[in-house]
């Protein structure tokens, strides 16, 4: 069978065909959502939503991620089980208890899978933690000394996004949602919370809300503009033919960061366009 082999083991091979199905597995139960936006992308680049939403297949994760990201479900599956064997416990103190709990936005196309929602029915008070794992070098700079400044930005997008959906089916004000993120060390298997302030409940909806703008994917009308203003370098505006677009002298192309290309602004000078620059020698 050649379980024992280090370079052709048999259990290896067939372990990584079983995440493999499990991957599908995965995507089959979001097949009904499909144009949609998954919560668990909150924060990602327009880009990157946009080939997800248009059901472009990306890159599989490598083997090695494959066994990494597994571990973190199996992790998922062991706490969320151990609240569906406390439910009715849970539920008898007075509270409305989320495990797993489908999360649909339809004025934001936002779906996704809360781990944890504990509602209190006399208070009406939400709370809802998303876990998460980490290594030792991530938790010491999450609760170690020398703490990063820098939040985990998608992190708390999805579990304000959570936060938004589930005090929404509640019928509920989001001020009275309490959110965090729980963390579970891998190398000796420590729990903590995280929490998260409500602020990222707006910011939240503020990221889907931008999403969901209608995006012009052809350039408009160069007349209607005393001065356009190049300022980030998106390689589409290095593609722009900038004679053909500009059709009246008096537009001034402003270029604030360097973002043409020598030949298009070699082409503004010869066809003497309007043009002015910062950041070029």
């Amino acid at each position: 069978m050649g379980i024992n082999d280090y370079t052709t083991n048999k259990l290896i091979s067939y372990y990584n065909s079983f995440l493999l199905k499990k991957q599908d597995n995965h995507k089959e139960k979001y097949k009904e959502f499909e144009g949609w936006f998954s919560a668990s992308t909150a924060g990602s680049c327009y880009k990157k939503q946009y080939f997800n939403v248009s059901g472009y297949e990306g890159t599989c994760p490598d083997e090695k991620s494959m066994r990494l990201m597994r571990l973190g479900t199996i992790v998922h599956k062991d706490i969320t089980d151990t609240f569906e064997t406390y439910r009715e416990e849970i539920e008898s103190e007075g509270f409305e208890l989320f495990v797993e709990h489908k999360v649909i936005l339809e004025e934001l196309n936002v779906v996704g899978h809360l781990d944890l929602g504990i509602y209190n029915k006399e208070t009406y008070t939400l709370d809802v933690t998303d876990l998460k794992t980490a290594h030792s070098y991530k938790w010491k700079k999450m609760f170690g000394r020398d703490i990063d400044k820098n939040p985990s930005v998608n992190y708390y997008l999805q579990v304000a996004t959570y936060g938004i959906g589930l005090a929404k089916e509640l019928g509920i004000s989001t001020d009275n949602v309490n959110l965090s993120l729980t963390w579970y060390k891998k190398d000796d298997s420590s729990i903590r919370a995280q929490k998260i302030d409500n602020e990222w409940i707006e910011e939240a909806r503020n990221y889907w809300n931008e999403l969901n703008m209608d995006i012009k994917t052809e350039l408009p009308d160069s007349t209607d503009y005393d001065a356009i203003v190049f300022a980030v370098p998106h390689k589409e505006y290095a593609d722009i033919n900038l004679n053909k677009w500009i059709i009246q002298n008096g537009t001034l192309l402003f270029d604030a960061n360097n973002v043409l290309s020598k030949q298009q602004v070699s082409e503004i000078k010869q066809n003497k366009l309007n043009y002015m620059s910062i950041g070029r020698g």
